[in-house]
């Protein structure tokens, strides 16, 4: 492979590809019991709760205590975690409070930090585990929770549940394990970004560690590659001084270009405008290769089935409009009783020549924004090219077979008889399971045209500047140059000087420390029993608006403070507080003003995301563009009306606040005094939570039909965001 399309090439041992958790948590398991100096762990998200092993038991075995009891029995290893430091709307999927869980029995030789060091709108979304520096895993699936699933994808396997004991629909992914040079790149790779998140500086592990006949790999894998090279490409956005990196987009560009035959995809998100113009160019050619695409029918929530299926359904539009040739296949994996596997996995097969398994959606945010990681192999004109191929081959004819519930052999067999996709989607599969084409939904494509171009806004490919937030927002007002230009010139000043004292107060003063969740819970006693308490937290709350202090914070504090319930409520008031206030102060600052900071790019967009106050407001309370002072002067400084402001706030901070508060607050207070009360609070909370959500489900995305996947991930298209 040119060395423009990837970023290392590695020689492995061994390789195989790992299908869906039931394969990928037990070889994890049986990699870290045999580590001796360290473990890195990266991911977009990790979860101490997940079931590793003994799914369905009655001792199952869970990530955090798994990490505990390794550290405890092998005293010179060390455990690092590198997790995405994720927005707050985004708890309601996660981990209540993941460092406080993770904390309360984290041995002193895990390590875990969140990794906030990326711009606005973007994540750590690479998955991969390098264990001394010798064994690696890379792919599509993190260590979190609604993620496991067996290669059978049964429609309601009693063993497929969330830590709540809620049951989810199937779930595809695919992970890579693979050994040798990779181990050591890979481990540079991680300490470089913990360094980089933390300043902290980790050390190489000793390589000679192992003695004669101690080998890491996991005995339940069998390899299916041996004397492999293996390539890496990742993604990675400029900043602060870090270089754009690009080598994952390259990577998939190539992977559609050389396909001369065959070319097979798998993907969670379909929106990419570079892949979406490459397969473009490919089916107008007289001799493009038959494409199939596996995608989920449609994605896990109603707001990503308004924002990504949307995109996706345009991209749909253009492919079915270029394939005058008709070989492009669209499909997703339909299971019986009317249900379906969702598709998380990210890769593509050209042939029986090249494989890329990775983090990387098919979506702009993956190609420039967000930290990806990508692995492929390649036969080229290896030596053992013939044995590569046969990999390959092995590995989509088994990868079809576990969609259509049948034996790879017997996929193999036919598919060496009808090499055709298309053959292959109409007249294989068993017991209820098949491929069934995916319909652009022609509405969802036509509401992109409202957008006039801007659609990017959805999914991003590099970071969100200040000026196309505002543009996201501000209506269009009559230009007049020569209008109160002192006054202009004071509310700027005005600005900058409450900036800069606000940043000094908080960071300099002490206030910060005032503010924190530790100088609060010690003001508990005199608040918790007092009627002025809530009258006292919106003061807090609202100081806090104008002094840019984190809502997370503030919101933690108060469940560190209140009962679960009243948590719930009087951050709920602080916040729409908060959002009242800093409201008023973009208000005050007036859109002039605020359009004069983010330039002259205001068109027809502005007005009519403007006029759509309660929805607006709403999707961006999901979407970690600027911090929540920020976007409320935004707000406060557009036409957004007051109260659809408020109400959309109110809808949109929900979720996030009824997770921080009554969901930790109530397990905090559960293990601090387990009572019936104290047991029987979160159990109704979370019942209450799971009602509203699917509720709200309904309500927004009914019409589309099924049931949601719940898939913790499937706001990583709309986090811009």
């Amino acid at each position: 492979m040119n060395g423009a399309f990837y970023w290392q090439k590695v020689r492995s041992d061994r390789l195989a590809f790992l299908q869906n958790g039931a394969a990928y948590f037990p070889a994890f398991v049986e990699a870290v019991r045999k580590a001796k100096r360290a473990v890195y762990i990266a991911g977009w998200d990790v979860d101490s709760r997940v079931v590793l092993t003994g799914m369905g038991s009655k001792h199952p075995l869970r990530l955090g205590e798994f990490l505990d009891q390794v550290a405890a029995e092998r005293p010179e290893l060390n455990i690092y975690l590198l997790v995405w430091d994720f927005s707050i709307l985004f708890v309601a999927e996660r981990e209540p409070a993941p460092i406080i869980s993770l904390g309360w029995k984290r041995h002193v030789r895990v390590h875990y930090h969140a990794d906030g060091e990326h711009p606005f709108g973007a994540s750590h979304h690479q998955k991969f585990v390098v264990v001394d520096d010798t064994l690696c895993f890379a792919g599509g699936m993190d260590l979190a929770v609604r993620r496991w699933d067996r290669a059978e994808h049964y429609p309601d396997d009693p063993e497929r549940l969330d830590p709540q004991g809620e049951p989810y629909d199937p779930y595809h992914d695919v992970h890579a394990v693979f050994d040798g040079e990779g181990g050591a790149v890979l481990g540079d790779y991680f300490r470089q970004r913990w360094l980089r998140a933390t300043g902290k500086r980790l050390e190489k592990p000793d390589q000679e560690i192992r003695g004669p006949g101690e080998d890491l790999w996991p005995e339940s894998v069998p390899p299916l590659c041996r004397d492999v090279d293996v390539y890496l490409a990742r993604t990675e956005p400029r900043h602060k001084g870090f270089p754009e990196i690009r080598e994952v987009e390259a990577m998939v560009l190539e992977t559609i270009r050389r396909a001369k035959k065959h070319l097979y995809i798998e993907n969670q998100y379909f929106s990419s405008a570079s892949v979406r113009e490459a397969l473009v160019e490919r089916l107008r050619e007289d001799d493009c290769p038959e494409i199939l695409i596996v995608l989920p029918k449609k994605s896990g929530s109603w707001l990503a089935r308004k924002s990504m299926d949307a995109l996706r359904a345009k991209t749909l539009k253009d492919l079915y409009e270029a394939d005058v040739n008709g070989r492009l296949l669209v499909c997703y994996p339909a299971c019986p009783n009317g249900k379906s596997t969702y598709v998380h996995a990210k890769l593509m097969i050209a042939d029986d020549e090249f494989v890329t398994v990775g983090s990387a959606n098919l979506a702009n945010r993956s190609m420039g924004l967000d930290t990806e990681l990508n692995i492929a192999i390649e036969a080229g004109s290896a030596d053992n090219a013939a044995h590569i191929r046969k990999c390959i081959a092995s590995f989509r004819a088994s990868l079809l077979g576990e969609f259509l519930h049948m034996d790879s052999p017997d996929v193999q067999t036919y598919w060496n008889e009808h090499p055709s996709f298309n053959l292959v989607a109409g007249s294989l599969g068993r017991d209820g399971y098949s491929l069934q084409p995916v319909e652009y939904d022609e509405t969802l494509a036509a509401s992109l045209e409202k957008l006039n171009g801007e659609d990017r806004i959805l999914d991003p490919e590099r970071p969100v500047s200040l000026s196309r937030m505002l543009d996201l927002f501000l209506a269009e007002e009559r230009r007049s140059e020569s209008r109160e230009h002192r006054k202009l010139i004071l509310k700027a000043a005005t600005m900058i000087l409450l900036v800069i004292a606000g940043v000094v107060v908080w960071k300099f003063s002490g206030l910060g420390d005032d503010i924190s969740a530790e100088s609060l819970a010690g003001l508990g006693g005199e608040l918790h029993d007092k009627v002025w308490a809530l009258p006292v937290l919106i003061g807090i709350y609202s100081i806090g608006g104008v002094l840019m202090a984190p809502i997370t914070v503030l919101i933690v504090a108060t469940a560190l403070i209140f009962s679960p319930f009243l948590a719930a409520v009087y951050s709920m008031a602080g916040c729409l507080a908060n959002a009242a206030v800093t409201y008023g102060l973009g208000l005050m600052l007036g859109s002039r003003f605020v359009r004069k900071l983010a330039g002259k790019r205001i068109n027809e967009l502005s007005r009519r995301l403007a006029h759509s106050g309660v929805l607006t407001v709403a999707l961006v309370r999901n979407l970690p563009i600027a911090p929540f002072s920020v976007v409320n002067m935004v707000a406060g400084a557009s036409h957004i009306r007051f109260w659809d402001y408020l109400l959309g706030t109110f809808l949109g901070m929900l979720p996030g606040v009824i997770a921080l508060t009554v969901f930790s607050g109530s397990i905090i207070n559960a293990f601090r005094e387990p009572t019936w009360w104290s047991v029987a609070v979160p159990v109704a909370a979370i019942s209450v939570f799971v009602l509203f959500l699917r509720l709200l489900r309904k309500r927004s995305g009914g019409q589309e039909g099924g049931e949601s996947n719940g898939d913790p991930e499937e706001t990583e298209g709309r986090k811009t965001s």
